[in-house]
């Protein structure tokens, strides 16, 4: 997605009175991703692994 596109629910998120912050802190994160990326690449994303990224 382009930024314009990302702009879009974190305006959303703006309005539900949430807030940008570390992903180690956060209570929920969002992974955006564009809608042409390949199927393998969008199933790593969402991988046990990714567990790991975050933490």
């Amino acid at each position: 997605m382009n930024k314009a596109d990302s702009e879009k629910p974190a305006a959303g998120f703006d309005r539900m009175g949430l807030a940008h912050r570390p992903h180690r802190t956060a209570d929920i994160v969002v992974i955006n991703t564009c809608s042409s990326v390949r199927q393998h690449a969008e199933d790593r994303a969402s991988s046990p692994k990714l567990g790991r990224v975050l933490t």
